[in-house]
């Protein structure tokens, strides 16, 4: 018995053969689908959805009435109207809807793809017209609804897009309340918008466009107005600042009077130090002066407490003698004399003691003196260079520095191994012969100055006066070039007036060129967004096509598949028969 027939629209062989790998190489790759990642299957995430597309709906006026049961099992009819309506309400008002760009119909479901993909909806691979023509079905509506949701979030977006709490673009501002500095690019901004206004009226068949260019020319001149105000200001400044450089400029220099204070300054550390070194020394010698006399009072108390010990053994010797009354008148008259004895030499003394006291007070004043006049001899030694050295070569032997020690015991002590009154003083008086001739050589020196600058004078008397004929014979040239000037601006000014008319016939001609390209240009652009439009479609219609193909060989493949095994059975019958 043979066996039964098969479809030739059964089910497709799932041995491999050598066809259907050849066909395998020719088909596009299997498209990857999105998925979607929000939970579809959560109740209350379902209900947030509906609730926020029901809120936006009533808030935009939504024209049909809508209920809890339209948002949870609607009719084709409401989904369709509640997509339209959240697309053309903000995102595409203009947008004609079962109509492409050459009126052609087109279904909803082929539109709905075109937008979703135009819109970049994430998940739009996982959408297929025939969930959008069942789009009320329990396990597509989730989906659908999510899409609806996602429109509403973008409706939303689009009305705060330009609010400048949301969002601070300045690309997304008009180019009048924009500065160039806001942008780098605001000439192209501005070009932008005035092609794009003047493309719509040009569309709207006006070939001027008056108000576009009052517009551009009130944009451009607002901003010169404000690039001029600037340059005011600018100027304004500069003039400021440069008033400010010739005052600093004519005002001493801060730097020299700081270098000259410091110069001060230094100089007068040096001398604080050497007047501290001198006091220093001062206090060194007085000390010893005190150490001194404070040795010499110690043994003054001590020679008196011995006289006094001396006075009362005598007393003591004298109570234990018995004398009679005449000795001891004799001794009181004796002691009297002694008594006035010792009043005379202690006046004398204190005559002495006062006089010394003089002398040692004349001595100070005269060391102080005489340490006024070293100071000033090594001052003066150091105006002329031989202190701290070197002085002339002649007088390299000769040591000019005083080592002064104001606690020499004698004044031939107070100067040590120097020779004033010798060696220093006829050193001093050669130092002052030598400067003397130099004196005299520098006095000569000046005289022949005085009369080579005499000499200069009267070359330069000479020079000013061939100068004056020189600028005599300059003014009767530049009276002559006045006058060739003048003759000269009147041909240049009427070559001007030639250049400006032919400027002008340059611009015009400029500006009819520019016309023509712009319609050129704007012709250009409407053929490429027919051209995009014709090649997308294209494009869809050849992967229709090569589906439709693909279905077509496999079904031929399989028609071959069973015609060879039906020839294949009827061969092996007849065999058998």
């Amino acid at each position: 018995m043979p066996p039964p027939r098969s479809s030739v629209y059964g089910r497709q062989s799932v041995v491999p053969s050598a066809s259907h790998h050849q066909l395998a190489s020719f088909l596009p790759p299997p498209r990857h689908l999105t998925r979607d990642p929000r939970p579809m299957r959560d109740r209350n995430y379902i209900n947030e959805l509906k609730e926020l597309v029901h809120k936006h709906l009533l808030e935009c006026a939504y024209p049909f009435q809508i209920t809890a049961k339209t948002l949870t099992s609607p009719t084709t009819k409401d989904f369709q109207s509640m997509f339209r309506f959240l697309y053309t309400d903000i995102l595409d008002p203009a947008f004609i809807w079962a109509k492409d760009f050459q009126g052609k119909p087109r279904k909803f479901e082929e539109e709905v793809m075109m937008i979703l993909r135009d819109l970049r909806y994430p998940v739009a691979d996982s959408i297929s017209k025939t969930q959008l023509q069942a789009a009320s079905a329990q396990h597509i509506w989730p989906g659908m609804l999510a899409m609806l949701a996602w429109l509403a979030d973008m409706n939303k977006t689009m009305q705060n897009w330009y609010t400048p709490d949301y969002c601070d673009d300045p690309q997304l501002a008009h180019p009048s309340d924009l500065n160039p500095q806001d942008i780098s690019n605001w000439h192209e901004k501005v070009s932008y918008e005035y092609a794009s206004s003047t493309y719509v009226a040009f569309l709207q068949n006006e070939d001027e466009f008056p108000n576009e260019n009052a517009e551009l020319e009130e944009i451009y001149k607002r901003q010169d107005e404000e690039i001029l105000k600037e340059v005011e200001d600018l100027e304004k400044e500069n003039q400021v600042l440069r008033t400010e450089l010739e005052k600093l400029e004519q005002s001493p220099s801060p730097l020299a009077e700081a270098t000259e204070e410091l110069q001060k300054m230094k100089s007068d550390k040096g001398k604080f130090k050497q007047l501290i070194q001198h006091f220093e020394e001062k206090k060194s010698k007085t000390e010893t002066i005190i150490t001194k006399m404070q040795s010499a009072v110690e043994a003054l108390e001590k020679e008196l407490n011995e006289q006094e010990v001396e006075n009362e053994k005598v007393s003591k010797q004298v109570e234990a003698q018995n004398l009679t009354p005449e000795e001891i008148d004799r001794m009181k008259s004796t002691r009297v004399q002694l008594s006035d004895t010792l009043d005379k030499h202690r006046q004398q003394m204190e005559r002495i003691k006062k006089s010394n006291w003089d002398l040692e007070i004349l001595s100070t004043k005269a060391a102080d003196s005489l340490e006024n006049v070293v100071k000033v001899y090594m001052e003066l030694c150091e105006r002329i260079g031989i202190v701290p050295g070197p002085p002339p070569e002649k007088y390299l032997h000769v040591q000019f520095d005083l080592d002064y020690s104001r606690a020499a015991a004698t004044p031939s002590e107070m100067f040590s191994s120097t020779d004033i009154k010798g060696a220093i003083k006829n050193a001093l008086i050669g130092i002052r012969k030598d400067a003397t001739d130099k004196h005299v050589e520098v006095e000569n020196d000046n005289i022949i100055l005085q009369e080579q600058v005499q000499r200069v004078e009267e070359l330069v008397v000479e020079s000013q006066e061939k100068v004056q004929e020189i600028s005599a014979k300059l003014e009767t040239m530049k009276a002559q070039t006045d006058d060739e000037k003048s003759r000269m601006q009147a041909e240049v000014s009427a070559s001007n007036s030639e250049m400006r008319e032919a400027e002008q016939l340059l611009h015009d001609a400029q500006a009819n060129a520019r016309k023509g390209v712009l319609a050129l240009d704007q012709r250009y652009q409407s053929l490429m967004f027919q051209y995009d439009n014709l090649l997308s479609t294209t494009q869809n219609s050849q992967q229709e096509l090569s589906q439709e193909v693909v279905s077509i060989v496999t079904e031929i493949i399989n028609l071959k598949q069973y015609v060879q095994r039906t020839i294949e059975d009827t061969i092996k019958f007849a065999e058998e028969n």
